[in-house]
């Protein structure tokens, strides 16, 4: 879309009536917002002055930066006014209109005509909600996958056949009212060098993690054709055994940081083209390769239509992020970490207006590391060193359901979320504490998730206690420390027998995950989540349940009526949906 349509307003949701709760956000933007632009900014059109905070229009009511504030308690009117025209001015005033240029402490919105984009995405019929989904679980295929027979192994093999199996699980999902995104998870070659991709790089250069995938022409090249693949396959399961629910396709996951972005562009532009020859109206989606932003060029003039990018946010990964070695820091970085997940409206809205429509395909509620194998570089900075305080904590509950429904809120106003992952094994659950942060399962039963999925937690910004002593009940203030339940329902639940569930690459043990992850290196094989894909030259593949129906409504709806080759998805309602995931851990264990 063209930047010159892009404007900066005020949140909406931002009221006279909330304005004072956000007095230190607002104090807070002076520090930066008055310094863009050298500290000066003009009004459009033209008035012949210059202004900077200490000296503001007149018309404007107040004269400085600070009146504003002082005013959002005697006047909010005026204060709400002023605020606004600032943000307006200083946005008009900064060249090249950025993510960052809407960036004032995520009380602003970037309006481009796209607002709501799930309102207009192809699978809105269907839905009539933003995509809402969690991870399940991945399988390895060890066998080549022949197109266009889809010969049958048999038991013979001592596999399960995987199309057999696939298209069971294909059953399984339209008996309980899901659609399927499928996902490519792991390219031949690795496209990122990490075990997420079934193969890790041993090259201690970061840097280069990923090229063994991107200039092999015939890792390349396999990975085209293997998306070919799963369009035909998934043409031939629907017209075989009539599963019409496989609403999109995600191209490949997490292509490197590192890997040069014009090339990964082209390779999706040629998947794009190769899926579509085989399934033309096929909805695509593609990952940004975290770096959101700098596709705005690359997708200048971009002739594909119905085609969704996918970003994944952590905040558990980076030092910045995750490094604390007291209990007050832990509590302080969880503040941190609530007013960061308000504040990333500003990049996704960016992604969507000048780029595509965005979801967030993965993130989690943990703000560390600490999950057992979960981290292969993991460093020690002291953040594991106060998990037991948030045991039975009231304080840490309800700042992990307000960190939950913050992030809920801003990847709502794009096209929806996957939360990473359904559910943890059972040992683990049991177990390790850390669980429920990855599990939105359990996450659900702590009532950390509230499943109506109200849109105003970012409405008022997150309390300020976390410098507080916690009461001996584990509250900041004394009070009662039992954790919020909430109880799932029953539709919510959706699995396959065997919980092929794993999160994060979660081994049984690091000798699994060390095997797992040498087997993914010698094995011409695949991964896929419940549907099983088998591969030319070894790939990893994931997808997605989306439920039709909610459990509110009543029994989920079958499938009915026609539909051309094309998404593949008619009737029915929304509800969460199932990203699926698991890498080395399924690979050791015998199908159900």
């Amino acid at each position: 879309m063209d930047p010159g349509s892009f404007r900066c307003k005020l949140d909406p949701k931002l009221t006279e009536k909330d304005l004072p709760f956000f007095i230190p956000d607002i104090q807070g933007t002076w520090g930066s917002a008055c310094g863009r632009n050298r500290g000066v900014f003009v009004v459009q059109p033209p008035d012949g002055h210059t202004y900077d905070c200490g000296n503001m229009p007149a018309d404007w009511g107040v004269s400085n930066a600070a009146d504003i504030a002082n005013l959002t308690k005697t006047q909010p009117s005026v204060a709400l006014k002023a605020y606004g025209n600032f943000v307006d001015a200083v946005y008009n005033t900064t060249i090249g209109k950025t993510a960052a240029a809407c960036d004032f402490d995520g009380l602003t919105v970037l309006t481009c005509g796209r607002e709501e984009p799930w309102r207009t995405a192809p699978w809105y019929d269907q839905l009539k909600a933003p995509i809402r989904a969690v991870n399940i679980g991945g399988l390895f295929v060890l066998e080549r996958w022949i197109v266009p027979t889809f010969t049958s192994w048999g038991d013979d093999s001592g596999i399960r056949d995987q199309h057999s199996f696939s298209e069971k699980c294909g059953e399984l999902g339209t008996d309980a009212g899901l659609y399927v995104i499928l996902d490519l998870h792991g390219a031949p070659g690795s496209q990122n060098g990490l075990d997420n991709s079934g193969l890790t790089s041993p090259d201690p250069n970061e840097i280069v993690w990923g090229e063994t995938w991107m200039y092999s022409p015939e890792n390349n090249g396999n990975t085209v054709r293997i998306l070919a693949a799963m369009a035909e396959y998934i043409n031939h399961i629907e017209d075989s055994f009539g599963l019409d629910n496989i609403m999109a396709l995600e191209l490949l996951n997490e292509p490197w940081a590192h890997l040069d972005l014009g090339r990964v562009r082209d390779f999706y532009v040629t998947s794009i083209t190769a899926v579509r020859l085989v399934r033309p109206l096929m909805p695509i989606i593609i990952h940004d390769s975290f770096r959101g932003p700098m596709w705005a060029t690359l997708m200048k003039n971009f002739p594909y239509k119905d085609i969704v990018m996918d970003t994944h946010i952590y905040h558990g990964f980076n030092p910045a992020d995750l490094s604390s070695d007291t209990a007050v820091g832990d509590r302080q970085k969880m503040y941190v970490h609530e007013r960061m997940a308000c504040s990333y409206t500003s990049m996704l809205r960016y992604q969507t207006c000048a780029v595509l429509p965005v979801m967030v395909g993965e993130w989690s509620l943990a703000v560390d590391n600490c999950m057992p194998w979960l981290d292969s570089k993991f460093a020690d900075f002291g953040q594991c060193d106060h998990l037991a305080e948030r045991e039975g904590s009231s304080w840490w509950s309800e700042h992990t359901r307000s960190f939950a429904m913050r992030q809920i809120d801003r990847y709502e106003r794009e096209m929806g979320w996957a939360f990473w992952t359904w559910k943890l094994e059972d040992h683990l659950e049991k177990n390790e504490p850390a669980s429920k942060y990855w599990s939105f399962s359990m996450a659900v039963e702590h009532g950390f998730i509230d499943l109506d999925f109200p849109n105003d937690a970012c409405v008022h910004p997150p309390a300020t206690d976390w410098a507080e002593p916690l009461g001996t009940d584990g509250s900041g203030s004394g009070g009662d420390a039992n954790l919020v339940a909430a109880q799932a329902p029953s539709g919510v639940t959706a699995r396959v027998d065997g919980n092929a569930a794993a999160a994060v690459g979660v081994s049984h043990s690091p000798e699994e995950a060390q095997r797992g992850s040498q087997e993914g290196a010698s094995s011409p094989g695949a991964m896929l989540g419940l549907v099983l894909l088998g591969a030319m030259a070894g790939a990893l593949a994931t997808f997605l349940l989306v439920r039709r129906k909610a459990a509110s409504q009543g029994a989920s709806s079958s499938a009915s009526g026609g539909a051309e080759k094309g998404g593949g998805h008619r009737g029915g309602g929304w509800m969460p949906a199932v990203f699926s995931s698991g890498y080395d851990t399924i690979g050791q264990q015998s199908l159900p």
